[in-house]
């Protein structure tokens, strides 16, 4: 026993080495993250985007960041190992639920087919559900495929869509199609351009969103909507998010 205590006592300089040690390390770690004297925050979201070194976005850093949905009763007419391949990431649905068009709602694209892929409602639910995911998520890019040619009675769901295509699709096409809307949606130079161009930003609201979106590309998190002023609608809200995604891409 005395020499477990004789041995606690020798011990205490490591206590207080880790004291000391601890609290000089956590100063060290604010003082690396805290702006240098002179360096301000960005005044515009370009300047933040040009100061991540991020520019230009490449296709590889979309097709690892953006999901991308394929909803459609014969998934045999997508090229979908040819895709992953590719390096996209892709999820399949052979049929869903009224239940999972908020989920649907989370993707950056959807291949989306009219019939036979709502369980709920197998003739319409595709027009219901392309219109739900416009009203969630407007920035959401929607191509809408068809295995035969189109008609009047489609022409609304069509219509909603960013792009129309006929199954079966080959793998070029399918490539081809999804690297041209996800760049249209995920270039971090468009995103920052856009928010500076947007009129539903109030000037004395930027500051704040930019401080915002820097803290958390700081931390590599991706900004979240309680971040933003509840006062945006929502497409620029998710260009806000879209942009702090790409930026710790």
């Amino acid at each position: 026993m005395e020499s477990v205590i004789q041995w606690l006592r020798s011990t205490d300089w490591i206590a207080n080495a880790l004291g000391i040690l601890v609290p000089l390390i956590g100063l060290g770690a604010w003082l690396r993250k805290r702006p240098r004297r002179g360096q301000s925050l960005p005044s515009t979201f370009a300047q933040l985007a040009a100061g991540t070194n991020q520019l230009p976005t490449s296709m590889s850093a979309v097709k690892a960041t953006a999901k991308v949905a394929i909803v459609d009763d014969n998934l045999s007419d997508f090229p979908v190992q040819e895709l992953r391949k590719a390096g996209f990431q892709i999820t399949t649905y052979r049929h869903v639920s009224v239940s999972d068009f908020d989920s649907l709602a989370d993707f950056d694209a959807v291949f989306l087919d009219m019939h036979d892929i709502v369980k709920d409602d197998p003739t319409e639910g595709g027009l219901k559900l392309i219109r739900v995911l416009r009203q969630k998520n407007p920035r959401q890019k929607i191509c809408a495929v068809s295995g035969n040619q189109f008609n009047p009675s489609a022409t609304a769901f069509f219509k909603l869509a960013d792009d129309a295509l006929n199954k079966p699709m080959s793998a070029q096409r399918c490539v081809e199609v999804l690297e041209a809307i996800l760049k249209e949606k995920l270039d971090a130079q468009t995103l920052a351009q856009s928010l500076d161009r947007s009129e539903a930003i109030a000037p004395e609201e930027r500051s704040a969103a930019i401080a915002a979106i820097a803290a958390a590309v700081s931390q590599r998190r991706v900004a979240s909507r309680s971040q933003l002023p509840p006062s945006w609608p929502l497409d620029v809200q998710s260009m806000a998010i879209d942009l702090s995604r790409m930026l710790i891409a």
